[in-house]
């Protein structure tokens, strides 16, 4: 007793489509939360450094290959930078 469903169909009606398209969110939206999430692993990552000593981020730089001379701001600017 299998009930089949024949006014189904697989293919979508114009209308159904343009609900669809109209109900995605724009593409710029998307480029806009992106941009925040990159803005919030920015800051994460600032606040992480800031939490280090001089000596630790002195480490992390010449982990990256990057000179280690200046005062903590500027080697936080530069560990950023990577």
């Amino acid at each position: 007793d299998i009930v089949t469903d024949t006014t189904a169909s697989d293919e979508w009606s114009d209308d159904e489509i343009t609900d669809v398209v109209n109900e995605a969110p724009a593409m710029d939206e998307l480029d806009t939360d992106l941009e925040t999430e990159e803005d919030d692993d920015e800051t994460l990552n600032a606040e992480i450094f800031a939490a280090l000593k001089v000596p630790e981020l002195k480490e992390k730089l010449r982990e990256a290959g990057l000179p280690v001379s200046g005062k903590k701001a500027e080697l936080i600017e530069r560990l950023l930078a990577v």
